[in-house]
């Protein structure tokens, strides 16, 4: 058996490795990375948002709005965006970002980008924008990269400029931000580092340095995304989660006049960079101290993407490109980095939760290892949130789930074979001798198949035909068993109906036990109503045979309850699943007591305590059976107790309680009278006229004063 143990067992860690193995490559698919980027989406989601209106990042849109009020179309005059440097610088804010790119000179106005210079050399806190493209010839293998940089007079005001670029991951949703783009001996920084940089006060002697896990520049330090040149953005909501102001907003004031809506909105915010910081409170300026980033915010100008929080909220909506830049600077700023493991921590992971799946489903079985799979799936997606809110963690989810799943389809396949393959061999081996409710307990338990057993507290049942003997040798052995087989399949039948155990058959003897293996609360009361079904279905029996010319069959019946062992006793070769005990012992012998009282069914005081309320009984006698010590009250099973019983037989049970009570006093000649009472309404109640015959003997030879009513059995 030990060895068989361990050859499932190596089976199992076969199966375990290959899983684990198999879920390892499917991980590498696009499609099984792109389930596992949903389930980051759903992690921003399951966080929620992030209040950045105190964060210093404000967003200025070129929105419908702008298109609406402002006088020039698409695109604008440089002039504009001069405007609103000067016009940001007034109201005292911090930095302006542009998301938008000066690449080309402006051919609506010779001055305008001399105008825009100007005021970025003014201001001396502007970022501008440009861009690497890269070119693949199909000529030649290598790709050709172009630095798209802003116009030479912009470049000439020593503004610093970062590129704009958004990787984009296989399901064309951008999560990440790039961080550095080497082209040549130069090293190119996105817009949200040069403002970083612009914050910091860095030379451009300031180097930037990579190892395989970070990036470095000055005293930053962000984790790159598996080795890549990117960082994964933490985003703070969907679009307008940082506050966002209308580009023509920040143009309107008392020298630019709008369409419609002139309000001169940014005259109240013109000197808040020289007010007293209580002033400046007071007037709930929304530029002062603020990096300002500039960007459109409509579809129709292509800049918008798919963010983690696209769906969000019950609305679906793209994130424009200057809130990509916001949230990356916020990352940045803030250093609420998102972090992910190394793929090596990953397949160890994968790798444990294939071995914990494979031991669940090696002890609880299939039904229990998928609970169990389901129960370790649920604590992974608990703790991987948990990790991500509290520690920005991205703990991949989808390799472990397919090494879970994988290992308990095929040790959950193999187990059901195995246990399929041991289910055949049980019913093959019991199916003819045992009951079938026993056989269903072992294919579903079977390592009850064991030699040894448990102590339970059972009902235990025996019966046997009255003159058996007598009757068998008057019958030749074909029609003896033919009679026999009749009468056991009859009494088996109850048995079984009343959810007992048929535990054997000795000749014409039934040993029958209720409350194992299948557990029932009331095994006492299921044991007593199938005896009373009994001698029913014999008295009917009777009748069918005695106009068939058969014999009569009469049975006794014994029932005990206490504590017995129960199990398998045999050899390996051959197992018996059977009852054991004192408590067997004395139902054998209560069934043979039958003989002294001419009664049927007799049961135990303790069977009696258990079904007194279900059940009418009469008290037989207290007494020790043979080999035994101890005294026992015993009773004559009569009816349920919602059942009535003839007259004659409710008289009888008076007088003889009556009848006992005195003769328990030695009062025998009261007692007398009361037995022959009961003897008045059926005179052939054989327990009455023995208890006559006992009172006239105690009459002329008393007991001794220490006599307690004991009547002693020296035969069986």
């Amino acid at each position: 058996m030990a060895a068989v143990r361990h050859g499932k067992i190596t089976v199992l860690l076969l199966i375990t490795i290959g899983a684990f193995i198999l879920a390892v490559m499917i991980s590498a698919l696009d499609l099984v990375k792109g389930l596992e980027l949903d389930t980051l989406d759903a992690r921003f989601k399951l966080r929620g948002t992030i209040d950045v209106e105190d964060a210093g990042i404000i967003v200025v849109g070129i929105d419908d709005q702008t298109y609406e009020e402002v006088p020039e179309r698409w695109p604008f005059p440089r002039e504009y965006y001069a405007k609103m440097i000067r016009n940001l610088m007034k109201a005292g804010a911090r930095m302006v970002v542009f998301d938008v790119q000066f690449t080309e000179e402006d051919y609506k106005s010779v001055k305008g980008d001399s105008i825009l210079a100007a005021a970025v050399s003014e201001a001396g806190n502007v970022v501008l924008a440009g861009k690497l493209i890269e070119e693949r010839n199909p000529n030649i293998e290598e790709s050709i990269r172009r630095v798209i940089s802003p116009i030479p007079v912009l470049m000439k005001t020593g503004a610093e400029w970062g590129t704009v670029n958004e990787p984009s991951d296989l399901d064309n949703f951008t999560r990440r931000y790039m961080l550095y783009q080497p082209f040549g001996e130069e090293t190119y920084l996105p817009i949200g580092l040069k403002a970083f940089k612009l914050m910091k006060g860095y030379s451009d002697t300031v180097e930037v340095r990579t190892d395989a896990d970070y990036f470095y520049y000055g005293d930053l330090k962000i984790p790159r995304f598996e080795g890549t040149n990117t960082m994964l953005v933490n985003f703070c909501g969907p679009a307008r989660t940082f506050p966002t102001y209308s580009f023509s907003d920040i143009l309107d004031d008392s020298e630019f006049e709008l369409k419609k809506n002139d309000t001169d909105y940014m005259e109240a915010f013109y000197g808040a960079a020289d007010l007293p910081p209580e002033f400046a409170a007071m007037l709930q300026n929304p530029f002062k101290d603020k990096i300002v980033l500039l960007g459109a915010t409509i579809e129709e100008q292509k800049d918008t993407f798919s963010s983690p929080f696209y769906s969000y909220g019950g609305r679906k909506e793209k994130t424009p490109g200057v809130e990509y830049h916001a949230n990356a600077l916020w990352t940045i700023l803030n250093e609420k980095f998102i972090y992910s493991l190394d793929i090596h921590y990953i397949f160890l992971i994968m790798l444990a939760f294939a071995l914990i799946t494979a031991a669940t489903v090696h002890f609880l079985k299939p039904a229990g290892g998928l609970a169990a799979v389901v129960l370790e799936l649920a604590a992974l997606a608990f703790i991987a949130v948990q990790l991500f809110n509290r520690y920005g963690l991205w703990i991949e989810v989808t390799g472990p789930a397919l090494a879970s799943m994988f290992t308990f389809l095929g040790t959950g396949g193999y187990q059901f074979i195995a246990e399929q393959k041991e289910k055949r061999m049980i019913k093959g081996m019991f199916q003819h001798y045992l009951a079938k409710s026993l056989v269903d307990e072992l294919i579903a338990n079977p390592d009850k198949l064991k030699l040894g057993g448990d102590k339970k507290e059972l009902t235990v049942f025996f019966s046997d035909i009255e003159n058996f003997t007598s009757i068998s040798e008057s019958l030749i052995p074909e029609k003896l068993l033919e009679y026999l087989n009749e009468y056991l399949s009859a009494m088996t039948d109850i048995v079984l109906e009343y959810d007992g155990m048929l535990d054997k058959y000795i000749g014409d003897a039934i040993v029958a036990v209720w409350g194992a293996p299948i557990v029932r609360e009331r095994h006492a009361s299921l044991g007593c109503r199938a005896s009373l079904q009994m001698q029913k279905r014999l008295a009917e029996l009777r009748r069918s045979w005695k106009m068939e010319g058969k014999p009569e069959f009469k049975a006794r019946i014994g029932l005990n309850t206490g504590f017995m062992t129960i199990g398998n006793v045999g050899s390996h070769q051959r197992l018996s699943y059977t009852v054991i005990g004192d408590v067997v012992n004395l139902a054998s012998r209560l069934e043979g007591i039958n003989k002294q009282y001419q009664t049927y069914i007799i049961i135990s005081d303790s069977t009696y305590k258990e079904v007194r309320d279900e059940f009418q009984a009469r008290e037989l006698d207290l007494i020790t059976v043979k080999g035994k010590t101890e005294p026992v009250l015993i009773y004559e099973l009569l009816e349920e107790a919602d059942t009535s019983i003839p007259e004659t037989k409710q008289k009888v049970k008076e007088h003889y309680s009556e009848g006992l009570k005195w003769y328990r006093e030695r009062r025998w000649e009261m007692a007398i009278d009361c037995f022959k009472g009961a003897l008045s309404a059926d005179p052939e109640d054989y327990p009455s006229k023995l208890y006559i015959e006992r009172c006239r003997h105690f009459r002329e030879n008393p007991p001794p004063d220490d006599w307690d009513g004991v009547w002693i059995y020296t035969t069986k």
